[in-house]
């Protein structure tokens, strides 16, 4: 009788490896994508300042300063006292490190913004970190958005 329980269940396993798979054809190598290919002119060269401003430092900031102070905020009182000490401990730290937080969650990078024209007569400006282009020099703006880059013609 055990032998039943076994048997029929390693069956259909070993029969489930004799599938043929149905989906679509499979790659091993990534599919290759279209990119846009634009040309113009660098109209005008400047740096441009960035500032990234990272909420989530924020958020854990509050959470943990919120959480010591609480954890202080419940060393003081009996009864309801104590929970009220809580409570309030909770909100100023909760204050104190989302404080804390702020100050050190912008960083700011400076970036050279390259103004092409390009054919169409239509503007873009294109950020970057290096390249030496000058001014009038013809080029190729490749790709799109923040994956976009120079080439020269």
């Amino acid at each position: 009788m055990t032998f039943t329980y076994l048997a029929i269940p390693l069956a259909c396993l070993s029969l489930a490896g004799c599938v043929e798979n149905q989906g679509g054809q499979s790659y091993a190598e990534p599919a290759v994508q279209q990119t846009h290919v634009r040309v113009g002119t660098i109209v005008r060269s400047r740096t441009v300042e960035l500032r990234n401003t990272n909420g989530d430092r924020k958020v854990a900031g509050t959470l943990v300063g919120a959480a010591i102070g609480g954890v202080i905020g419940n060393q003081f009182g009996k009864g309801e006292g104590k929970t009220a000490a809580t409570i309030v401990g909770a909100g100023a730290g909760a204050a104190v490190g989302n404080n804390m937080a702020s100050k050190n969650a912008t960083t700011v990078s400076y970036r050279r913004a390259w103004e092409v024209r390009l054919r169409n007569g239509r503007h873009i400006v294109v950020l970057k970190q290096g390249g030496h282009f000058r001014v009038g020099e013809r080029v190729r703006v490749i790709g799109q958005g923040d994956n976009a880059y120079l080439e020269r013609l």
